[in-house]
């Protein structure tokens, strides 16, 4: 049987005093079976005009966490093994933080980043169908993998080293790098439109 899912934490404050640990953090199955999704912390101070979006799995794999309603935050957090899809909605965060050994799905839904970079460490990001991703910035994977099945637009698409990123669609960028042992499959329509530069890559 699979484990219990992390929750849903949202706390609304004028002052924040606390300075201890906020978790939602799944459980595990009986019997050592599967994690649970990882829960979600939200948090907003009477001052912000949007809050902040915490999802952290503490590292153990499982379940999907799933943001299905339409929302602005002033930031997006990302890690510790949490397995995120964003779908059939329309979220615009102002900083969204590197997403750090997890997983995104971005399926059927519009992402709006206003700070302009979308950022991957040792992550999975999957562009899955219907997606309209609006960034002037840089989208960075490092150790990480990108799989694109939809038409994609990026400013600057920086595939750093170990990183994968699979084309089964149509991709456009200003400016392409890839650096050491990094590697693109182009399965679909790859267009680049002013700069290319590769060092030690596949393509």
């Amino acid at each position: 049987a699979g484990g219990g899912a992390g929750g849903r934490v949202a706390i609304y404050y004028t002052t924040k005093t606390y300075d201890g640990t906020i978790q939602a953090f799944s459980g595990r199955g009986k019997d050592g079976g599967q994690f649970g999704g990882a829960g979600t912390i939200f948090l907003k101070s009477d001052g912000q005009t949007y809050g902040n979006l915490t999802i952290d799995n503490n590292g153990n794999t499982g379940g999907n966490t799933t943001i299905d309603a339409v929302n602005t935050f002033a930031s997006i957090n990302i890690s510790g093994a949490a397995n995120v899809t964003i779908k059939n909605t329309n979220i615009t965060v102002t900083k969204f933080h590197p997403i750090t050994s997890a997983t995104l799905t971005i399926d059927r839904a519009n992402l709006t980043i206003n700070d302009g970079n979308l950022t991957l460490d040792s992550s999975t990001l999957i562009f899955k169908a219907n997606v309209t991703l609006t960034t002037q910035g840089n989208i960075t994977a490092s150790s990480s993998t990108i799989t694109n099945n939809v038409k994609l637009n990026a400013t600057n698409l920086l595939i750093k080293s170990t990183s994968t990123i699979t084309n089964n669609a149509n991709l456009t960028a200003d400016n392409l790098y890839l650096q050491s042992s990094s590697t693109i499959t182009n399965n679909g329509n790859l267009t680049i439109k002013t700069t290319y530069s590769t060092e030690s890559t596949t393509i």
